[in-house]
């Protein structure tokens, strides 16, 4: 099981905070920093982006393999075939995100929260993860239907 990359820490005052176990200093995400948070909050969010994390892990290409069929071109290129992404987005009209999933057109979710009022960049970074995710399971489950 891989290890998380961030955790939890508890402030003096009770807030919780998110660090980055490889500097050791708050995450940010979205251009926030993920300091003097409630704790339940924090608590969403911490799971949030080490789920994040380990999927992106999981997109890149093992150098070991020295494998050139997967070149990540914007969100829509996997193994060389182009497939249609199953999550867009949306902006309301304060300048803030939500993900849409187009299979059941309502917000998408991961874990407990829905990816709903997001901050465009961190919007922009969560979706092509889910679309890469997707792909790549279709991807497996198309092979393994062979």
């Amino acid at each position: 099981m891989a290890q998380n990359r961030y955790i939890l820490r508890i402030n003096d005052d009770g807030s919780s905070c998110i660090v980055d176990i490889f500097t050791n200093i708050p995450a940010e995400f979205g251009g926030q920093l993920m300091a003097f948070m409630d704790p339940e909050e924090a608590d969403e969010m911490v799971d949030l982006l080490n789920l994040l994390d380990r999927q992106k892990r999981a997109l890149q290409p093992d150098p070991a393999l020295n494998d050139r069929s997967y070149i990540p071109v914007g969100h829509a290129t996997i193994s060389g075939s182009e497939t249609h992404s199953r999550y867009k987005l949306t902006q309301n009209h304060v300048g803030r995100c939500s993900i849409i999933d187009l299979f059941t057109g309502r917000p998408a979710i991961i874990g407990h929260l829905h990816l709903i009022n997001l901050h465009p960049d961190e919007a922009m970074d969560i979706i092509g993860i889910l679309n890469d995710l997707d792909r790549r399971e279709r991807q497996q489950s198309s092979i393994a239907r062979l």
